[in-house]
């Protein structure tokens, strides 16, 4: 927004950016679940029969997740570094030598915890289906309606009962999408059974592509 030399742009921007994503999301999401949908494969590039184009797609998956990962990564890191590692135990500030080496060491932690939950949960699908309602929902939906309650409530010096009297909309909204956390967790954790007990995904720690027949 600060780039843009008038601010409503943005909301132009987004509105038509957000269009485009789900106007193209309903038209592929409908036409290949109501087309294929029992053949289908997560992720999708899983489902192409021949394996010349389904390995160079695999291959372009594998260099766009391991992007998005170390961006996640770094963000993971700087959000838990200052508030924890530097505020609550009085650590080295990340500019020193001994802020990069602590750094370092927490690196090699968040990708051994990642590297292990998704060994433990070799299903792609259930294992997006469990991030996505364990954190995603939370960031994107709950988190920031919670944090924009709690800044009025600091703001106006009232109770939690006197400010959710003036936000019981904003409040319907968090318990709304906590019921979705709950649900969703617990479909893709029963999915996630399911699958096991099927025999449709390989064991935890296993090599073996959810797509290859036993």
């Amino acid at each position: 927004m600060s780039e843009m030399r008038d601010a409503r742009e943005f909301w132009k921007a987004f509105v038509i950016a957000w269009t485009l994503v789900v106007v193209v999301h309903l038209t592929y999401g409908l036409y290949v679940y109501s087309q294929q949908g029992q053949f289908t494969y997560v992720p999708a590039v899983q489902g192409i029969g021949h394996y010349a184009p389904r390995t160079a797609g695999n291959i372009i998956n594998i260099l766009i997740h391991i992007t998005s990962a170390t961006m996640y990564c770094n963000v993971t890191m700087k959000s838990l570094y200052y508030p924890i590692v530097v505020d609550r135990f009085k650590g080295p500030l990340l500019e020193t030598r001994k802020g990069h080496f602590v750094w370092c060491i927490m690196a090699v932690v968040v990708w051994i915890f990642a590297f292990i939950v998704a060994s433990v949960i070799p299903n792609f699908g259930d294992l997006v289906g469990v991030v996505a309602s364990l954190f995603v929902l939370q960031y994107t939906y709950t988190l920031p309606v919670f944090f924009i309650i709690a800044e009025a409530r600091l703001n106006a010096q009232e109770t939690w009962f006197e400010t959710a009297r003036k936000y019981w909309i904003k409040w319907i909204f968090v318990f709304l999408c906590l019921v979705a956390t709950v649900l969703g967790t617990y479909s893709s954790i029963r999915a996630m059974v399911l699958d096991v007990r099927e025999g449709t995904t390989p064991s935890a720690f296993s090599c073996r592509s959810p797509a290859q027949p036993r």
